[in-house]
């Protein structure tokens, strides 16, 4: 406040020696039209920026009170413009993660080009009778992104001319003191910024909500997106960052770690080269307080446990990192390679090793004895060796032995399952040309997102919208804030114009 009391101070004294240049301009006794002219433009310049000086705080005063004046509440508009960028943000961020699950879906899946192609054949005929057609969804996002860009300009802009509304006015007012219209229009300028975005930034609240209310067919759906589309509240979830390991303690690379909640919404999240996972970032999570971890590896699909979080104390909306789940069973002896042992009991007589003969070919051996029977035994392998080559042998005691050859994220694999009484020793032997392993194309699911898209589906099949209707919405909230931003910079260069230009002919004519 000491610095903005400063500036009026010398906009004071500005404003007295542009009064006193203009008053002895008026008294030189020589004909001197062209240096007497500015007398009066001088005068009338000193007294409106004394005027602005001296009722510095009285703008202020009535600024601030104009809305109260009126009935309304400055501070809740700005609230309900920030309220509506989030809805408009979080919409965008769901229907975007949807519409890249929906692209690995056909990258990454088996037959996933063949749907790829029914889907664009599907999206050319029924471009907009359908909300999930790629140009009716590229349309959807972009207006989307077009309308949290213009909501988030508002709310700084509305920020921005709160804290900074006195030096606006203060540095106006000083720059319009200096004498000759050096700076008259810059000062103008900050002084109708500070005074027209205080006053007009907030009221695009009740002018988006008379528009709303002249279209009661699309009033729902705006309502519906700017609150998010999905129902409000807290989410219960924690982020958990860490590292899946086998039950020999080796890091699990490329597999899918899966959190599910109890009515079976899963966050699905890969694990990279090192065995780490992470599931802190914008619409993932783990769900609170109860959860489902699953895991899925060359196609081996592995129920792990069902973990209460509040038991060792981890708390919502809490980050835990260095977490470890191992899982019981599993044994990863290379990245290209899984065994997984359903049951519960068992002890290896000979734990799973490789080694390489002397004409070249890869042999991978192990031996084990369940003490209780043992059904969905699973080896799956992709890579490691030439399938060509590739040779499987078991032990006879064996029941149910089946081989399955699938396409798993992108990579082939083979899988051999199979059922063994309890007590028999189980003897394999893998054998094949070596081969190089390829990592898959493993993709990801946030759980906020997942859970959040289904939400969005439900709320929206409940509204008895056309898709044109549904497109229009993001549109009509884009369009609003620019609308209001142009008259709001409309109204910026009246004012200024009339500050600059129209007090000094007033002024002029009354002398």
């Amino acid at each position: 406040m000491d610095l903005i009391l400063g500036i009026l101070a010398i906009s004071a004294a500005l404003s007295a020696l542009t009064y006193v240049i203009g008053t002895l301009l008026y008294s030189i006794p020589l004909p001197l039209p062209s240096l007497k002219r500015w007398a009066p433009i001088l005068i009338s310049d000193s007294i409106t920026t004394f005027t602005l000086t001296s009722s510095f705080f009285l703008i202020l005063w009535f600024l601030d009170k104009t809305y109260a004046l009126i009935g309304m509440d400055r501070e809740s508009y700005i609230k309900e413009i920030l309220e509506i960028d989030k809805g408009i943000a979080s919409t965008y961020i769901t229907i975007d993660y949807l519409s890249k699950v929906m692209k690995t879906v056909f990258n990454k899946f088996p037959l996933g080009k063949v749907l790829e192609a029914l889907y664009v054949a599907y999206s050319r005929i029924e471009v907009f009778n359908n909300l999930f057609t790629r140009p009716f969804l590229d349309i959807f996002l972009s207006s989307l992104k077009l309308a949290v860009y213009s909501w988030t300009a508002l709310y700084i802009l509305a920020r921005i001319s709160e804290l900074l509304l006195p030096g606006f006015l203060s540095i106006g007012i000083l720059l319009m003191s200096i004498p000759f219209k050096i700076t008259k229009s810059a000062g103008a300028f900050m002084f109708s910024l500070g005074v027209v975005t205080y006053v007009m930034t907030p009221l695009v609240i009740p002018i988006m909500k008379l528009f709303v209310a002249m279209s009661p067919t699309i009033a729902n759906f705006v309502e519906m997106i700017a609150s998010g589309v999905f129902e409000r509240g807290p989410y219960n979830v924690f982020y958990l960052q860490g590292t899946l390991l086998d039950e020999q303690g080796n890091h699990v690379p490329y597999a899918l770690v899966y959190f599910c909640d109890l009515k079976g919404i899963c966050g699905i999240y890969p694990t990279n080269p090192k065995g780490f996972f992470d599931t802190a970032y914008t619409l993932g999570g783990v769900p609170w307080p109860r959860s489902e971890i699953k895991v899925e590896l060359l196609g081996i699909k592995i129920d792990v446990s069902e973990e209460d979080w509040k038991k060792i104390y981890v708390s919502p909306n809490t980050i835990l990192t260095n977490s470890k789940i191992k899982v019981k069973g599993l044994i990863v002896p290379d990245p290209g390679i899984a065994i997984y042992l359903p049951c519960s009991l068992y002890y290896y007589t000979s734990p799973p090793k490789f080694e390489t003969s002397q004409d070249g070919y890869l042999i991978m051996r192990f031996k084990f004895v369940p003490l209780e029977n043992c059904q969905g035994v699973s080896i799956a392998f992709s890579g490691i060796f030439d399938e060509k080559t590739v040779g499987i042998y078991l032990s006879s005691n064996v029941k149910n032995g089946k081989l399955e050859h699938e396409l798993w994220n992108g990579i082939e694999v083979w899988k051999v399952t199979f059922d063994v009484d309890k007590g028999n020793e189980v003897d394999i032997i893998i054998n094949g040309r070596k081969k190089g392993f390829t990592p898959p194309s493993l993709f990801e699911l946030g759980y906020l997102s997942n859970k959040l898209g289904l939400q969005l589906l439900s709320r929206v099949s409940k509204q008895k919208l056309s898709t044109a209707d549904i497109l229009l919405a993001p549109f009509f909230l884009a369009s609003i804030p620019y609308i209001h931003l142009t008259t709001i910079s409309i109204t910026i260069y009246s004012l200024a114009t009339l500050l600059s230009g129209g007090v000094k002919r007033i002024v002029v004519r009354t002398w």
